[in-house]
């Protein structure tokens, strides 16, 4: 809206709707701004309303928006993108032999996944291309990262062909479990292990493979993949 809006003002204690300017609380139950002149001065968001003794009318004006929080909408998205590109550098390390530092990454990711779900959540920036988003990163950085660090440490030297089925139903599993969160709305819960829980459990196994027998990956694998794709409930934390 550019410019000035004036609008007369029936009625002291009624309020007198301006069709077209959006209130991003609400007024009186509706999504208009309802403007009541019994005071001199009103600010909601980002309008400013005064009052014209002379002439009893109303003269609207739009408040500048705060730079700062523009950007703040793109906070949870970044964390979303560092959380994705910590899968990705797993990867990488895992087929460079790195593996203990693509467990690192593993771990630093799943707090990156904690972290962008509480920001969007406390600043009001959730949306579903983040959410969509979030799900794609989940899905490489607690799917395909640990599968791939889990077949490359343990399974891929003694046990490759049994190994690399594992690391391919486990992924499955993980992808079923992100797809079934998308489409069911769960409030206060979980169906089913988080892929992030499966995926860090792996990742700590990561650094104790040599007191860890190749059988106790295998059972830990074929374990959490179950857990994703049950139905247990589980209360979020």
């Amino acid at each position: 809206m550019t410019g000035e809006l004036w609008g007369s003002c029936r009625s002291k204690r009624s309020w007198t709707p301006f069709p077209g300017i959006q209130y991003n609380e609400g007024a009186e139950g509706s999504g208009q701004v309802g403007i009541r002149p019994l005071r001199c001065e009103y600010a909601w968001g980002g309008l400013r309303v005064r009052r014209n003794p002379v002439r009893t009318e109303l003269r609207i004006r739009r408040v500048p928006p705060n730079p700062t929080r523009r950007w703040l909408k793109y906070a949870a998205n970044t964390i979303t993108a560092a959380n994705l590109s910590l899968g990705l550098l797993s990867v990488l390390l895992s087929s460079m032999h790195l593996f203990h530092w693509a467990a690192v990454a593993l771990m630093v990711a799943v707090l990156f996944d904690r972290l962008d779900g509480s920001t969007a959540r406390r600043l009001g920036i959730a949306s579903d291309f983040g959410r969509e988003l979030d799900s794609l990163s989940d899905l490489v950085s607690f799917g395909v990262a640990p599968a791939l660090l889990v077949y490359t440490q343990v399974y891929m030297e003694h046990l490759p062909l049994v190994g690399g089925a594992l690391s391919m139903v486990y992924v499955l599993c993980g992808a079923l479990r992100l797809a079934r969160y998308n489409v069911q709305r769960f409030s206060g819960g979980f169906l089913g292990v988080p892929i992030t829980f499966a995926g860090g459990v792996l990742g700590l196994l990561s650094f104790v493979s040599r007191d860890v027998h190749l059988l106790g990956f295998a059972a830990a694998e074929i374990l959490l993949s179950a857990l994703m794709v049950s139905k247990i409930p589980i209360k979020k934390f």
